[in-house]
């Protein structure tokens, strides 16, 4: 975590990694579409890495990405 927390991407990408199938299944599930669920996911990863100073509790990283997932789903939708 503190290599994510110095800015390097690598190593975000090791922890997204085994969740991604489980984050698109859940953005799939929202947006009913595979181009925007795959859309809402590289947005999703953006803002994780973006915001990963946020993250109190490093247990609770695949937790607070699938928060990230279903809130840009929702602002997708609402925008829609």
């Amino acid at each position: 975590m503190k290599r994510i927390q110095q800015g390097e991407q690598d190593a975000f990408i090791e922890l997204v990694q085994p969740i991604h199938a489980e984050l698109y299944r859940m953005a799939f599930a929202y947006v009913n579409n595979e181009a925007d669920a795959i859309d809402m996911i590289q947005q999703a990863i953006i803002q994780g890495f973006e915001q990963i100073e946020k993250l109190r509790e490093p247990k609770y990283f695949k937790t607070w990405m699938v928060r990230i997932v279903m809130n840009c789903c929702k602002t997708f939708l609402q925008k829609r």
